[in-house]
């Protein structure tokens, strides 16, 4: 499955227009003139006819519709009749091969994330089932400030957003120290001990990290601890999560 259009509005893959299928057999001939071409092979039922840009491609001579284009199955190149002057069909638009426009994950299943591979933008795939409308789960929004830097903004909250509390939760033993750069250590935050944020965060130029200044709930002391490692390691956490 592929999505065409996103929740965004982007398109992701439409219809191609310039594809025909072949309803009758029809010759594929090396001229657009019918009396003074040469046929170059038939065009079978079924197989695919794309059409070449530009207007010079179309002609509607003698009161028969004419294309140019190439067969899909071998690139077999020149004109064919869409429709005979008795009114015989002999090719006709498909609406089930669509371009994709953008590089886009083909999944399992509809509704799934399973993927089964990539489609390369311009690759073109056959229609088997669809299309249809998928309805995604409503998205709960927030317009909100962030404390490191009053930066003010419109966030998704899901499953990466937690509702923050004032309390901090240790997950691995960090320093408590005295100042907010260089300070000295007061002692270990000890994992599981938790902590009261009275400011922050602060990001530590320097070192590459956030810092809080707080107060540990165990013995009152009051310090500046680091929120999490450069490498990524989380060493306070929001009680909440």
């Amino acid at each position: 499955w592929l999505v065409i259009k996103d929740r965004t509005g982007e398109t992701m893959a439409e219809a191609d227009t310039r594809l025909f299928i072949c309803v009758q057999p029809i010759a594929i001939t090396d001229n657009v003139n019918i009396k003074e071409c040469k046929v170059i092979r038939k065009l079978a039922i079924g197989e695919l006819f794309k059409l070449d840009e530009g207007d010079d491609a179309k002609s509607s001579e003698g009161g028969v519709d004419r294309i140019r284009g190439k067969a899909c199955t071998d690139d077999a190149a020149g004109w064919i009749t869409l429709k005979g002057n008795a009114g015989t069909l002999y090719v006709e638009a498909t609406k089930k091969h669509y371009t994709a426009l953008a590089e886009a994950p083909l999944t399992k299943s509809h509704g799934s994330s399973e993927k089964v591979r990539s489609l390369e933008a311009g690759e073109a795939l056959e229609v088997l089932e669809g299309p249809k409308e998928e309805k995604a789960k409503p998205e709960l929004r927030c317009h909100g400030r962030a404390l490191l830097d009053g930066a003010e903004g419109w966030f998704t909250v899901g499953s990466s957003m937690a509702t923050w509390t004032m309390e901090y939760v240790c997950k691995a033993s960090t320093p408590l120290q005295d100042g907010l750069t260089e300070g000295k250590d007061l002692r270990s935050i000890e994992v599981g001990e938790k902590l009261v944020w009275l400011e922050g965060p602060t990001r530590d130029e320097a070192a590459g990290v956030l810092t809080i200044k707080a107060k540990a709930k165990k013995d009152g002391l009051v310090g500046y601890a680091t929120l999490r490692s450069k490498e990524g390691t989380a060493y306070l956490l929001s009680a909440t999560r």
